[in-house]
């Protein structure tokens, strides 16, 4: 059976240690090089002709354009990234930029480091069991989210809508009457009918959980600021 070319990567060679004891007693790997840094991984993934690039980081010192880099610059080689702690984003950043197999480094046992390089010398995409539950988790909480935001969204009208958009803006119940051309009165029936929808005891929280829930685009919420909430509240 033909061997798996491996390049070791990592800035630590305590770590790069143990990544090559991992895989010492595995006559499927060939490890053909340890490099300390992405700018010496290219070039010796290229030299090296590897089949997998083994690489550990550190998702506080991460420069994610430079692992990018990697990937567009050594196309032959998969990259398998060994992370050093737990981060959903970093899976997420890793995966995004084109890495076929991920995992964290306290979970680096012989048997699943195998399993990782061969599936993915394979041609398949691996997570180690963790990063599963993890990424597994991730999309049932965005799923929820979904469901409540279809039927949340289905619940409110045209009218709450637009009454809803203009809360985030900050202004108060007269502007948004003279906006929609409607009377003070009917605004704040409005608001009233939003928030028991979305069952909040405030227009600051309809807010909140209407962006939560994806019925409102992420950037109201930075808008959205502490004084305004407290203006509408006020508002007349």
């Amino acid at each position: 059976m033909e061997s798996i070319r491996v390049l070791l990567a990592a800035a630590s060679p305590l770590v790069r240690y143990a990544l090559a004891g991992a895989l010492s007693n595995w006559p499927r790997a060939e490890i053909v090089g340890e490099a300390t840094s992405l700018e010496e991984v290219i070039g010796m993934a290229n030299e090296q002709r590897a089949d997998i690039i083994l690489l550990h980081l550190d998702s506080e010192t991460v420069d994610w354009p430079a692992v990018r880099k990697v990937v567009t610059r050594v196309p032959d080689s998969k990259l398998i990234v060994v992370a050093e702690d737990e981060d959903d984003v970093g899976m997420l950043s890793a995966l995004a930029i084109g890495a076929r197999g991920y995992s964290l480094r306290r979970h680096v046992w012989p048997g699943d480091l195998r399993s990782a390089i061969t599936a993915v010398a394979r041609g398949h995409l691996w997570l180690c069991p963790a990063s599963t539950e993890r990424a597994v988790a991730r999309l049932l909480r965005q799923e929820d989210l979904s469901r409540e935001h279809r039927a949340s969204s289905l619940l409110l009208t045209e009218r709450e809508m637009a009454v809803l958009n203009a809360i985030t803006e900050g202004i108060s119940y007269g502007e948004i009457a003279g906006r929609l051309y409607l009377s003070r009165n009917t605004i704040k029936t409005y608001m009233r009918r939003i928030m028991m929808k979305l069952s909040a005891r405030t227009r600051q929280e309809a807010v909140v959980k209407a962006v939560s829930l994806g019925i409102l685009p992420d950037w109201h919420r930075p808008i959205y600021r502490e004084e305004e909430l407290l203006a509408v509240s006020a508002g007349s």
